[in-house]
């Protein structure tokens, strides 16, 4: 918990998202996301897996499995081929609500993107849970 309290503050800090978004981003992970990956965004967690042939993946570990660099563009892509309707092939569903005509521009560490509102301030509360 302090680990992503730290990380919260040093992106609000660095140019990144400020707080106002980084609340919206744990708001969206939990209307969205949490009911499949859980509360904790480790996996496998909450109602939203019962019939799934696959467990959710755990969220706090996407920068471990990146080098110790949180994946931005990956994430990001992921995240808008959701946010589109769905990805072929995944039994994640779509979360069209999350496109929105007005961009951001997002940074986490060194990385730079742009996308939506929405999705800015949910990659980067994504950014703020991973384990060191």
């Amino acid at each position: 918990m302090l680990v992503t309290m730290l990380s919260a503050a040093l992106v609000a800090g660095c140019g990144g998202i400020g707080q106002d978004d980084l609340r919206r981003g744990g708001m969206l992970y939990t209307e969205n996301c949490a009911v499949c990956h859980g509360g904790d965004a480790q996996g496998g967690g909450g109602a939203g897996v019962y019939g799934l042939s696959k467990t959710p993946p755990d969220l706090t570990g996407l920068s471990q499995r990146n080098g110790g660099a949180f994946p931005v563009y990956t994430t990001l892509e992921t995240l808008e081929g959701y946010a589109d309707g769905g990805m072929r092939g995944r039994q994640m569903a779509g979360f069209s609500d999350l496109q929105g005509k007005r961009k951001k521009r997002v940074r986490i560490d060194r990385e730079r993107a742009r996308t939506t509102e929405q999705l800015a301030a949910l990659l980067t509360y994504l950014s703020t849970l991973q384990r060191p």
